[in-house]
C-alpha cells in the first residue's frame, strides 16, 4: 500500500518537473524574442508552479471491494458483479481500487472477531490501510437474484451507506452485472442530498417489504408446521397401536396356545391367566411343541400389549399437543370457550381393548 501511493507521489513529481521544463523552454524562447517580458515570464513559472503543487498533494483514495457471500448463486454470477463494482471504482478518478479475493467472513475469521462489529471492520480497513471498505450479500429468492451492498468508513467508524439491487435470474449478462455494478457503485459513492437520501431508502424498503410480504403471507408458521408434525406422530402412533392389537389377536389364536388354553381349562377351569401358568412351567399333559409355542405366544402377546399401551398414549399425548397448536395458530373467529370445544378427546379402556373418540367442530 505504501508503495503505491510512493509511487503514486513519484509520478506526479515527474509530471510537475516535465511540465516546468516545457514552460521555461517556452518562457526562455519567448524572451530571447522579445516578445514577453522577463518579470512576466517569472510570474508565470511562479503562477503553474503553484497550480501543479494542489495535483501532487491530493492521492486517490484505497477502497478494497470484499468477495460477496453467495447463497444459492453461480460463483460466475458473484464474482460478475464484484468485478463490476471495482472497474466502476477504478474509472473514478478519486479512488483507487485494492485488489483482494477474500470475503469478510474469511477476514473476520483471521481477526477473530464478528463481522457485524465496527471495531472489527475498522481493524480490517486498517490491515489493508483502507480509506474505505465494501462489502456485501448476493442470494437468490425464487426467480430474482437480490444483492446487498454496505460501505463501511473507517474515519466515522460505520457503515456510511448500503445499496440493494434485485434482478431477474433470467435476465443476467455480463452487460447486465455491469450496468448494476455502476448503479451500485453510485448509490454508494455518490453525493446526494439528506432529503433525496432519505426518500430512496424508504422506497427501498418499501419495495423489499412489497417483495417479502406475499412469501410470508403464503408461507406456513412455525407453530403449524409443529401442529401438522405432532397430528403424523400421532397418526404413526395410532398406527403402530393398530399393529400392535393385530399381533395381539395373531398370538391368541395360534393352534399350539388353543390346545394348551383347552387343556388347562379341562384341568384347572378355576385358572384366570393361562400365560402365567406358562411361567410357572405346568404343562398340563401337552406335548412340548404345543408347550413352545404356548410360550412363544404368550411373550409376543404381553410384549405388544404394552407395545399397544405406549403406542396410543403418544398418539394421545401427540394428537393432544398437535391439535392445540394448530387450534392457537387459527384466526380469532370463535370466542374462547367455543375454541377450547372445538376438539374432544374420549378415551376408553376395557380389560381386552381400547378406544378413543374424537368429534371435531367446525
Amino acid at each position: 500500500m505504501n508503495s503505491t501511493r510512493n509511487a503514486n507521489g513519484a509520478g506526479q513529481a515527474t509530471l510537475k518537473t516535465r511540465i516546468l521544463r516545457i514552460v521555461g523552454t517556452v518562457l526562455t524562447n519567448a524572451t530571447k524574442l522579445n516578445s514577453l517580458p522577463r518579470w512576466a515570464a517569472v510570474v508565470s513559472v511562479l503562477v503553474l508552479a503553484s497550480s501543479v503543487q494542489p495535483v501532487a498533494a491530493q492521492p486517490r483514495k484505497q477502497v478494497a471491494v470484499l468477495s460477496l457471500e453467495s447463497d444459492m448463486v453461480t460463483d460466475e454470477v458473484a464474482k460478475g458483479l464484484r468485478q463490476a463494482v471495482c472497474d466502476a471504482l477504478s474509472a473514478r478518478p478519486d479512488w483507487e481500487v485494492h485488489e483482494t479475493q477474500v470475503s469478510l467472513a474469511q477476514l473476520s475469521f483471521a481477526h477473530d472477531c464478528s463481522p457485524t462489529e465496527p471495531t472489527c471492520l475498522r481493524a480490517i480497513t486498517e490491515q489493508f490501510e483502507l480509506d474505505s471498505l465494501v462489502f456485501g450479500r448476493i442470494s437468490r429468492r425464487d426467480d430474482e437474484i437480490v444483492v446487498h451492498l454496505s460501505r463501511f468508513e473507517p474515519q466515522a467508524g460505520a457503515v456510511e451507506r448500503n445499496a440493494d439491487a434485485a434482478f431477474a435470474s433470467q435476465a443476467v449478462s455480463p452487460e447486465s452485472l455491469e450496468a448494476h455494478g455502476r448503479t451500485l457503485t453510485s448509490e454508494l459513492f455518490d453525493a446526494r442530498p439528506p432529503s433525496v437520501a432519505r426518500a430512496d431508502e424508504d422506497e427501498r424498503s418499501s419495495q423489499l417489504a412489497q417483495r417479502l410480504k406475499p412469501a410470508a403471507d403464503s408461507g406456513v408458521s412455525g407453530r403449524a408446521v409443529a401442529g401438522y408434525s405432532l397430528l403424523g406422530a400421532a397418526a404413526l402412533s395410532a398406527g403402530l397401536s393398530v399393529f400392535s392389537f393385530v399381533q395381539i389377536q395373531n398370538a391368541q389364536e395360534d393352534s399350539g396356545f388353543n390346545n394348551y388354553r383347552r387343556a388347562v381349562g379341562r384341568m384347572a377351569p378355576d385358572v384366570q391367566d393361562v400365560c402365567s401358568e406358562v411361567d410357572a412351567g405346568k404343562r398340563y399333559g401337552v406335548s412340548g411343541s404345543d408347550f413352545e409355542r404356548s410360550a412363544i405366544s404368550c411373550n409376543r402377546g404381553q410384549t405388544y400389549q404394552l407395545l399397544q399401551f405406549v403406542f396410543l398414549g403418544s398418539a394421545l399425548i401427540t394428537g393432544g399437543l398437535g391439535a392445540y397448536l394448530l387450534l392457537g395458530d387459527r384466526p380469532e373467529r370463535a370466542r374462547p370457550e367455543q375454541r377450547a370445544q372445538a376438539l374432544q378427546l374420549q378415551p376408553r379402556f376395557s380389560r381386552s381393548s381400547a378406544e378413543l373418540s374424537a368429534q371435531w367442530r367446525f
